[in-house]
């Protein structure tokens, strides 16, 4: 809601005769056969003598303005709008070309002119002057709109979006002079009743469709490189719109000034008629009586009474050369006194009741078409383009006309009340026809300082910034207690064993069968969060793990612990993959592998936390519960608060970001889908030919031995440790964070360094090398705890730092987007589950500190 202060335009041109700022006529001199002129004033000074009058403390001018929208994803690529627009302004400026006029009376029939049968002339409000132009502040207006989208955003080189408007906007006035934007009503309307002017407004459109799309050619991919130049980087685009027409109004060409306005404009209005075949107006085939005359009449008196004591002798043009008058026989309003086909009787100083607007002009319906072609050369610069373009208008040809020229051909009748026989001609239109633009070839390097591209820099820094400060953090909290929740029972195996009797076989079987549920749900998951809702997926695994994790302070049969951390499993399936697609949807290539490292950080540091915090927990005894009792309860509520906020903090897309400015959310939409759009032209595989592919089978055995040494060290490090050192669980949990501090360092490092020389094979392998290098020596040097610390340091530190994070930053590396979750699903959950079964199978044989140690001698 808001005030509008009276605008200095608004006054000049009350007094500024300039053209066209304001044009100004006179008639007082009407010709022979034209409408009697039974209103002339008495005025001192020359008739067209211009005076203007203003409101000194005019009324408060507001409008308010409100809306409603509803929008719904419906698909990842498809999303819907439905909105409610309204807007009302009270007290808007109304010009007035006279003020001073002869005011007509109000009777039962509407507004009459006063009239002397000698043509004596009536005194105006003030006949000290002549015209009087004045503006006053008492108009009002109205809008309603329902809005309708529905947008596909690309995918597979296609986009296209919708929109209907369905709307009605409603006022006094439209237009503040003549010679306005909307030409299609009268400049000149009646002050006295602001009720009769209520009408649609001049510019009122009610129904608006409007469908554009873009499609990316895709280029062949079996042409030679000259082919794919030839037939790749063409973009066709197309806007289809439709509308109705704006409305105007039916005139009565009187050819005077009968209210003595001291304006040309005809006089309105006709009346209306209502009878049959005169529900509308228009019609809307017939371009030469696009109005339905026979829908419309000279003003009528109601009754012969009236028509004796208020209406106008006939013009001239009506006496025959007798003298006697002859009257006008309308078939639909037979005589009054109901004898058939009897005279009616015309009123020509009535006002009549059709009223402003009441018609609809032409509709608009035009299909537009351009094609570009954009040929980038990488060897001058990355953005370099040169970009051929041409635009077609209005491609099917099809004839838009205007409404009726005002007043030539919205004049129902003439001065003398005959009809003009071109009301409703339609004599122009907002089109001719095929309109190609001139072809044209931009040559743009964005990438160039100064040009465009500084603009687009600033916004990126500014998008890639805000969006890494949002998501980033709050995922690296999800993970280190994922990771918290997951890892916990190798802290807990240094009490629980003891507790329960279980032996290590029990306890090895059972950090394993978690990674059963994990494999069982890990595929579906991955599908779930791509094709549903990432936001509400993650939330839901953080929930039931957290609640299942809390679970596990309250085993104490072996068949429970194997359940609950099956549960445990199948709760967190899809959490890793789910999030690193979740990244693609918001982190270009260039800076993917700084997000996942980042994200992947949590692993590591979940260790550096977790440890300290668990040998912390362990010494607790509250209420009679052990402190590994302890460590599952108080390590699982945070995932259950954290997936009850992850529903309203994180954002499926960036087109329902609401906290990312619109030019940095149209930023990172357009970089994303050109990267789709350079994946979508390899060769990709259908789901099974993936599973079945070499690729994935041997990055199944990559993350199968990476990942047993990784949970070799995760669950049985503090075990090792404590058996070398023999200290306390609380230092021995802070020597078990030692690896995960290099590790951390070692993953950072290596993926600033992979980012900047855009290298991701061997950035993935070396650390692998590494790591089971310093694993070998380690077995080797087991009887020594420093050697033992320093190579388990190393070994953590290599594995952070390879290839999982890396490989997932090179999104659809191998299979193109439409199965590049489930390919990450696939690894993860095989290779970690694979690994765990021989991970369990390796310490049923043999112990890492078995020899000659005094606490396995005992």
């Amino acid at each position: 809601l808001f005030d509008v202060q009276p605008l200095p335009y608004q006054f000049p041109l009350m007094v500024t005769q300039a053209i066209p700022f304001f044009s100004y006529t006179v008639d007082k001199s009407p010709g022979n056969g034209s409408f009697y002129n039974f209103g002339g004033q008495n005025v001192i000074f020359p008739a067209n003598r211009l005076r203007v009058s203003f409101i000194p403390h005019p009324k408060r001018t507001y409008v308010g303005q409100w809306n409603l929208n509803i929008q719904q994803q419906i698909t990842p690529s498809i999303a819907g709008m439905v909105a409610y627009v309204g807007s009302r302004g009270v007290h808007q400026p109304f010009r007035i070309d006279d003020g001073n006029m002869v005011v007509p009376s109000l009777t039962s029939a509407g507004y009459v002119f006063p009239f002397n049968s000698d043509g004596s002339p009536f005194d105006p409000i003030n006949p000290h002057f002549g015209s009087v132009r004045t503006m006053l502040y008492e108009g009002q207006s109205y809008y309603h709109a329902l809005e309708t989208q529905l947008a596909k955003r690309m995918s597979h080189g296609f986009q296209v979006q919708g929109t209907f408007t369905w709307s009605k906007s409603i006022d006094t006035s439209s237009a503040s002079v003549a010679g306005d934007s909307f030409g299609n009503s009268l400049s000149s309307l009646p002050w006295y009743d602001l009720k009769a002017d209520r009408g649609p407004s001049d510019f009122n459109v009610g129904r608006t469709l409007v469908v554009n799309g873009v499609w990316d050619v895709p280029t062949p991919k079996s042409m030679s490189a000259p082919g794919q130049w030839a037939l790749g980087g063409w973009e066709l685009g197309i806007i289809f719109t439709a509308s109705d027409g704006v409305p105007f109004t039916p005139t009565w060409g009187t050819g005077s000034d009968p209210s003595n306005s001291n304006s040309g404009d005809d006089w309105a209005f006709p009346s209306r008629l209502t009878g049959s075949g005169c529900r509308s107006l228009t019609d809307p085939g017939n371009r030469t009586n696009y109005v339905k005359t026979q829908c419309f009449q000279v003003p009528t008196a109601p009754s012969l009474a009236f028509w004796n004591a208020n209406c106008n002798p006939a013009p001239p043009s009506l006496v025959d050369s007798s003298g006697n008058q002859i009257v006008i026989n309308n078939p639909q309003n037979p005589g009054l006194d109901g004898a058939g086909w009897l005279p009616a009787l015309p009123c020509f100083n009535l006002r009549g009741n059709s009223g402003r607007n009441v018609v609809v002009g032409p509709g608009v319906a035009s299909l537009d078409f351009s094609v570009f072609k954009n040929n980038y050369i990488p060897s001058i610069s990355e953005k370099f383009n040169i970009q051929f373009r041409a635009e077609m208008f209005n491609i099917i040809n099809h004839p838009n006309f205007a409404p009726p020229t005002t007043p030539d051909n919205t004049d129902i009748f003439d001065g003398t009340g005959a009809p003009t026989g071109v009301a409703g001609l339609l004599s122009k239109t907002t089109t001719t026809g095929i309109m190609p633009s001139r072809p044209t070839i931009l040559i743009k390097d964005t990438s160039v300082p100064g040009s465009p591209s500084s603009v687009d820099s600033e916004v990126a820094n500014r998008a890639r910034r805000r969006i890494g400060r949002r998501l980033l953090p709050f995922l690296f909290l999800l993970y280190v207690v994922a990771f918290l929740d997951r890892m916990n029972v190798g802290a807990a195996a240094l009490q629980m064993p003891h507790d329960l009797g279980f032996s290590e076989r029990i306890v090895g079987l059972g950090a394993g069968v978690f990674f059963l549920g994990y494999f069982l749900l890990g595929i579906p998951g991955a599908l779930i969060v791509e094709q549903w809702s990432a936001r509400r997926w993650i939330a839901r695994i953080l929930i039931s793990w957290g609640i299942v994790t809390v679970f596990m302070a309250f085993i104490h049969t072996a068949h429970q612990f194997y359940l609950v951390r099956f549960l445990v499993g199948a709760a967190e399936a899809g959490f890793l993959p789910g999030v690193i697609i979740y990244l693609t949807h918001w982190f270009r290539y260039q800076d993917r592998a700084k997000a996942v490292a980042f994200f992947y950080a949590a692993n590591p540091l979940s260790y550096v936390i977790g440890s300290p915090l668990a040998g912390l927990l362990l010494g607790l005894s509250w209420l009679g519960l052990r402190g590994w009792r302890w460590l599952f309860i108080i390590e699982g509520i945070p995932a259950v608060v954290l997936g009850i906020i992850t529903i309203w903090y994180l954002t499926d897309w960036p087109e329902q970001a609401g906290w990312l400015p619109k030019d940095e959310k149209r930023w990172i939409i357009t970089e994303l889908e050109r990267e789709k759009q350079t994946k979508n032209s390899r060769h990709s595989f259908k789901i099974w030919e993936a599973f079945r592919h070499r690729d994935v089978l041997l990055l199944i055995g990559c993350y199968f031995c990476a990942m047993t040494g990784s949970y070799g060290i995760a669950f049985w490090l503090p075990t090792i440790l404590k058996r070398l050192s023999g200290q306390s669980d609380l230092k021995v949990t802070l020597l078990a964070a030692l690896p995960y501090i290099a590790a951390f360092v070692a993953q950072q490092l290596n993926g600033w360094h992979s980012d900047l020389t855009r290298e991701r094979r061997w950035h993935a392998a070396a650390p692998l090398f590494i790591c089971g290098f310093a694993l070998a020596l380690a077995v080797a040097y087991r009887a020594s705890l420093p050697a033992s610390i320093g190579l388990f340091i190393i070994a953590g530190g290599a594995f952070y730092g390879q290839f999982r994070w890396l490989l997932w930053a090179d999104d659809c590396w191998l299979f193109g987007d439409a199965y590049a979750f489930v390919q990450r699903g696939f690894v993860v959950s095989r290779g970690e589950f694979i690994s765990l079964r021989y991970v369990h199978a390796i310490s049923r044989q043999a112990n890492y500190c078995r020899r000659d140690m005094s606490s396995d001698q005992k």
